[in-house]
């Protein structure tokens, strides 16, 4: 986590103390951190709006992704150093496989405050961010309510957008970033961005 909070711009909360099992063995692994200030996550703003409190979300199928741009930059936004920082022949990148909405914390302009929920990341190669999501639903093929030959039918529809807004962002990254005249470790491949690596995966 301080190596995102260093070298990235994502929203990370500060860490008072944490420890593993073998050193509070009454308390097991723990961590502590600050609280961030938040509406809801990601995963709440997209969910169907009939399910309980309880239940596992998923996707509300009203929901245009494609015309949506507050929740597309959002979701992006917090997942652009491991989506976006390919820059050539680099091969191993930090990379995060619990990077979904329900860890992203939005406002309620649904701007990302925090991405939380950091154990599952480690190196792997750069090839990994060029897979598309599994959560573009929200839930896993295995929890779909109607099976496995809907979610597939569905998720097929969705990820046909997917590409097309990662399009839009990067755009918007690249005439943000000219018109600053500066590059940061955060910059994209602009030859090869994300978008078009994700059509060809």
């Amino acid at each position: 986590m301080q190596y995102v909070l260093t070298n990235t711009t994502i929203p990370i909360p500060k860490i008072y103390h944490f420890g593993a099992a073998v050193e509070s063995p009454s308390l097991g692994s723990f961590i502590i951190m600050e609280y961030s200030e938040h509406e809801q996550t990601i995963s709440d703003a997209l969910k169907h709006p009939a399910l309980e409190p309880d239940d596992d979300h998923i996707l509300d199928p009203n929901i245009d992704i494609c015309v949506s741009p507050a929740i597309s930059a959002a979701r992006f936004e917090g997942a652009t150093f491991f989506w976006i920082r390919y820059r050539g022949p680099i091969p191993w990148r930090l990379f995060s496989k619990d990077l979904r909405p329900t860890n992203v914390l939005v406002n309620k302009d649904l701007r990302v405050v925090a991405v939380i929920d950091w154990e599952f990341a480690y190196a792997t190669p750069s090839q990994f961010s060029f897979d598309p999501p599994w959560w573009l639903l929200l839930a896993r093929p295995e929890y779909w309510p109607d099976g496995y030959e809907s979610f597939i039918d569905i998720y097929k529809r969705r990820l046909e957008a997917f590409p097309r807004i990662l399009e839009g962002e990067e755009r918007n990254m690249k005439v943000g970033s000219e018109k600053a005249g500066t590059t940061s470790s955060m910059s994209i491949d602009w030859k090869v961005p994300l978008s078009q690596r994700l059509r060809e995966s």
